[in-house]
């Protein structure tokens, strides 16, 4: 039932981004991810802009909800929006254990950007790069994909599908980088954990986590089967952010 109701999401999503402008002149702006049941949804501050009292959020199952702000960090390019509603399902946090101690992006490890690309839902898998790097801000580290049109707060997951990110500023297709004689897309960075947590402790927000490997028991799959579960556990809890003007 839960792929079913994933697949229709995913062609409603085609047609609605198409020109990246509802039919009631709600304009796209990103993507972000429930992190609790109490409708709290972790972004960037590159999708919320200015502050606004017209923020639109369409979840899962096609339903609009409006959002009001509850907290931004405009240092570290955090926002966290809310809901009324209460939602059944959340990201999962990695966490070492009890909540205290975090588990960052590994250099090399896999992982998944569930994102909204040029309008379509097209999930990218992609290694984790440069973690801690002394070039890049605290709490950084880059993502090697191709491209993240459209994909500003996406939730980036590990290969059993637990938060270890978000994207902190989606591309356009005219963001490109000269290397040589060649344009090559710009690098993708995203947000850990040692960003994330700080700012929903300080925002006193409860945040989902899991100190187990592999809560949703993907270990005994291939990867490749790991991966599509991961896409449809990770569609369930991403979000579409829109604003109203």
């Amino acid at each position: 039932m839960l792929l079913n109701t994933f697949k229709t999401w995913v062609i409603v999503l085609g047609v609605l981004l198409a020109s990246s402008v509802t039919s009631t002149g709600q304009t796209f702006k990103g993507c972000g991810a429930f992190i609790n049941s109490n409708g709290d949804i972790l972004t960037s501050t590159q999708v919320i802009g200015e502050p606004s009292d017209s923020i639109i959020v369409q979840d899962y199952r096609s339903t609009f909800h409006h959002a009001t702000i509850k907290k931004i960090d405009n240092v570290n390019g955090l926002a966290l929006i809310s809901i009324k509603e209460k939602m059944i399902d959340c990201a999962y946090l990695r966490m070492h254990d009890e909540e205290v101690d975090v588990f960052p992006p590994v250099v090399g490890e896999l992982s998944s950007v569930i994102g909204y690309i040029k309008g379509l839902f097209t999930p990218r898998g992609a290694l984790v790069g440069e973690v801690a790097d002394p070039y890049l801000p605290y709490g950084h580290f880059r993502v090697r994909m191709g491209c993240a049109y459209n994909c500003s707060g996406a939730p980036i997951l590990d290969d059993y599908a637990m938060l270890i990110g978000i994207i902190a500023k989606g591309t356009t297709e005219n963001d490109t980088v000269k290397q040589d004689s060649t344009y090559e897309p710009p690098a993708i960075y995203g947000l850990d954990a040692t960003l994330i947590l700080p700012f929903l402790d300080n925002a006193k927000v409860e945040v989902a986590f899991s100190d187990k490997f592999d809560p949703y028991k993907l270990k005994h799959l291939d990867q490749m089967e790991r991966i599509d579960k991961a896409v449809i556990i990770g569609g369930v809890f991403t979000v579409l952010i829109f604003d109203k003007k």
